[in-house]
């Protein structure tokens, strides 16, 4: 019966691809209804999504759609608890299998009519997706299951406002919650191989000296695509002194303080604002520790490319770990040539970290 799902939902597929909407319809109806008979929620979930697009390219009800998205999301973080319950070592093809799901499901979320704003439930569940993908992201990374959290974003305190950018493939989305308001939704036209563009080249310039007039050209679209749509209503809510921001993807990887306001002339870091970053909406419930901490340390600080990319010398890495040594118990640390995987798993093997 599982080969059956299989040939069904994949034949489903070649006709999404063709064109044939309906009959890829019917077929990934079937497919879907034996995956679930049979608790083959690998399969299940790849169905579900794949109804979800269909019943948006049947320009169907978009209820129907969102309501397809939201169960493949479901079915999908099930499937890796149950993957990290058995084996902690089985990563699964986050990018190729799961982060689309997510995304697109976003993206239905927060499509509305022209000029209409997306109602405050959508915004709300937009969100807690983006957020239940991050949260997704650490778990597959670290390989392990955060089941406790604590949420974060209930604003208590109206002298700070949350800033969430979510990347879309056509447009960024930006939602603003400013404490006793509804929630704030705008939006940028603009691509997200655009926006990864810009990303990379500013990264890439803020390593080296001497490249801040580059820096400037990078960095003021970042802050005319971010933060000017939101201008306007920060303007009007002159109490807030902290924007604190919620990233996605790689804007994680981008220090908000360089976003150059080319009218003022100025750096982010440099305006009224003080600047805050949460990794995401909810915190990791913390535990007290049962023993005494010891971390194992060690990195690579010569310069390497990998997969193409230029990895410059990491000057003051031997003066980083001296520091962490100095807090905490920590390992002999393993550097450069020793670095390995061979080596960090024979640590990791005999050490109690």
């Amino acid at each position: 019966m599982r080969a059956e799902s299989y040939a069904k939902g994949s034949l489903g597929e070649l006709y999404e691809i063709t064109g044939q909407i309906s009959e890829a319809r019917q077929l990934t109806d079937r497919a879907l209804g034996i995956a679930q008979s049979i608790q083959a929620a690998d399969l299940a979930y790849k169905w579900q999504w794949q109804l979800g697009r269909l019943t948006v390219k049947s320009k169907g009800d978009v209820k129907s759609a969102i309501a397809a998205y939201q169960a493949s999301v479901q079915t999908l973080q099930s499937l890796r608890k149950d993957l990290i319950a058995v084996n902690p070592d089985v990563q699964f093809s986050f990018r190729d299998n799961a982060e689309p799901v997510y995304r697109e499901l976003v993206d239905l979320l927060l499509t509305t009519e022209e000029n209409t704003q997306p109602n405050q439930a959508n915004l709300e569940q937009a969100i807690k997706q983006i957020d239940a993908l991050q949260l997704a992201e650490i778990q597959n990374f670290l390989r392990c299951d955060f089941s406790l959290s604590l949420p974060i974003n209930r604003i208590a305190n109206n002298q700070a406002a949350l800033i969430y950018p979510i990347i879309l493939e056509n447009r960024i989305a930006i939602i603003l919650q400013v404490y006793g308001q509804p929630l704030a939704y705008y939006e940028t036209a603009v691509s997200r191989k655009t926006l990864e563009t810009v990303m990379q080249n500013l990264q890439s310039n803020l390593r080296e000296r001497g490249k801040t007039p580059k820096v400037i050209v990078e960095s003021q679209k970042l802050y005319k695509w971010l933060i000017e749509p939101l201008e306007l209503e920060l303007n009007k809510n002159p109490q807030i002194e902290t924007l604190v921001f919620v990233l996605d993807g790689n804007l994680r990887n981008i220090p908000m303080t360089v976003l150059y306001n080319h009218k003022t002339e100025k750096y982010l870091l440099q305006d009224k604002y003080a600047i805050a970053i949460s990794p995401r909406l909810e915190l990791f419930a913390p535990k007290p520790l049962q023993q005494k901490l010891k971390v194992f340390i060690g990195g690579i600080g010569e310069p390497q490319n990998i997969d193409g990319k230029s990895f410059e010398t990491i000057y003051k890495l031997r003066e980083e770990l001296d520091g962490i040594a100095k807090k905490v118990s920590a390992s002999k640390p393993l550097l450069d040539t020793n670095f390995t995987k061979a080596n960090i798993q024979k640590y990791l093997q005999t050490g109690n970290f």
